[in-house]
């Protein structure tokens, strides 16, 4: 299923998609609270995240970093086994997460083709 163009609206709901765009987009870290429930159309959750995180195999795109409170990149938690994003010590930031769930590269805008 291609994106309709709501998945994003409802994902940074209160937040509207023109302000993050225009604000936080590759700028800084924006904090969208909500639900997990938010997620279940995608099938992904937090489970299939911690999973991600704990799995070292650099075979895709996928880039897992750890930021602090103070917005700066920390070393990655050296138990990672016993590790849960549920503790709020770090932000857990993942990047291509796609490349590893099906169900979210159906969401993805496939990137354009140079002319």
């Amino acid at each position: 299923m291609w994106p309709n163009g709501r998945e994003l609206q409802e994902l940074l709901s209160p937040h509207r998609t023109q302000d993050f765009l225009a604000q936080y987009w590759g700028r800084k870290p924006l904090y969208i609270p909500g639900p997990a429930k938010k997620f279940d159309s995608l099938k992904f959750d937090l489970r299939a995240l911690e999973s991600v995180i704990r799995d070292p195999e650099p075979r895709d795109r996928l880039r897992v970093r750890f930021v602090g409170a103070d917005d700066k990149e920390k070393q990655t938690p050296t138990d990672l086994e016993h590790y849960s994003i549920r503790d709020g010590k770090l932000t857990v930031c993942a990047n291509w997460i796609n490349d590893r769930f099906d169900s979210l590269a159906r969401h993805t805008v496939p990137a354009s083709r140079p002319r």
